[in-house]
């Protein structure tokens, strides 16, 4: 079993320090940020961890692009998990997540850019937006998302900054 820390759309900025995002960290087998770093601070500090994967968001310095990409598919657990940023052409964040990795064979999708948290399942593919760390939008919290994952089942929380548990889900893989 693996548990995941979920992260997207940091936009970090003078006024939050590092140690804020940073002191998450602890207890988590890795770490998946979904792009819109803006600094690359908080960027350095997620992959001296060793136990980092993220890609770049359309808000990120070209150095962050090049250094990330802005598409990824990794295996934990024996789930194969797609991540992206969710900027594009159509129509919103989860449909350009979607589009990007219908040549696929992923189980999770994990993206960002609307800078609200969404989980949704279809086609048998499980959609996770952890929503903003800093700028929330369309009424949420601030927000990340715990993955656990096991070979027969994926459990999240939405949880909001200081702790407090927005919902829980389980789904069969």
């Amino acid at each position: 079993m693996k548990r995941i820390l979920v992260l997207s759309d940091t936009h970090y900025r003078k006024d939050r320090t590092d140690d804020e995002i940073i002191a998450l960290l602890e207890g988590y087998d890795h770490i998946i940020h979904a792009g819109d770093f803006i600094n690359e601070n908080i960027l350095d500090e997620l992959e001296v961890t060793g136990r980092f994967t993220g890609v770049s968001g359309n808000n990120d310095p070209w150095s962050i692009h090049q250094r990330l990409g802005t598409r990824k598919i990794l295996e934990i657990e024996r789930s194969r998990i797609g991540i992206c940023h969710g900027d594009g052409f159509w129509m919103n964040a989860f449909e350009n997540a979607r589009r990007k990795f219908t040549a696929d064979e992923v189980d999770i999708v994990i993206f960002g850019h609307s800078h609200y948290p969404v989980v949704k399942k279809e086609n048998g593919v499980i959609y996770i937006n952890p929503g903003s760390v800093s700028l929330p939008r369309g009424g949420s919290s601030r927000s990340m998302l715990e993955l656990t994952l096991d070979e027969e089942k994926v459990r999240y929380k939405i949880i909001e900054f200081g702790g407090k548990l927005k919902w829980t889900e389980e789904h069969s893989i």
